[in-house]
């Protein structure tokens, strides 16, 4: 499995993210993903992504956050009201984000508790197969990255 740690507010998850989310799916990799909770609505953010993945809408929610944080001009989320426009612009049902049930607490619980087990101290953070860490900073380019998470994946 390959586990993505990452904040749509980080611009290298903003940069990495579709191209990792590209490359599981291509090669049929076991993906997850998991919102680290950055800044003062990030527990909002957090839920609004479980609710989307619920809904099959995950992606689109990211790629709606990221757009919104590093290409549009005053439209990053500051509340928890942008959190449900984002929400709503992407089809999502908002109604579990508006008053989340057990099971969302619960799986927002189970990133914190990732983020803690993993020591996650910045974002993106990459782990595969459950105890091997990529540092990005020591790759030169996407193919490296892509050709390191395929091999680690197979071993």
């Amino acid at each position: 499995m390959v586990m993505l740690f990452h904040s749509p507010y980080c611009g290298p998850c903003a940069m990495v993210h579709d191209p990792i989310l590209k490359l599981a799916s291509d090669k049929g990799m076991d993906i997850k993903e998991v919102v680290v909770p950055v800044g003062k609505i990030g527990s909002e953010i957090q839920q609004g992504y479980v609710v989307a993945r619920r809904q099959n809408k995950a992606h689109a929610y990211i790629k709606a956050l990221i757009r919104r944080i590093h290409f549009t001009k005053d439209e990053a989320p500051r509340y928890r009201k942008d959190v449900l426009d984002v929400l709503d612009d992407c089809g999502v049902d908002a109604s579990e984000f508006e008053t989340p049930s057990q099971c969302i607490k619960d799986e927002v619980g189970e990133h914190n508790l990732l983020v803690s087990e993993y020591r996650i101290r910045q974002t993106p953070t990459i782990i595969v197969n459950g105890n091997k860490q990529i540092i990005l900073p020591s790759l030169n380019n996407m193919d490296e990255l892509e050709a390191l998470i395929s091999e680690l994946y197979q071993g």
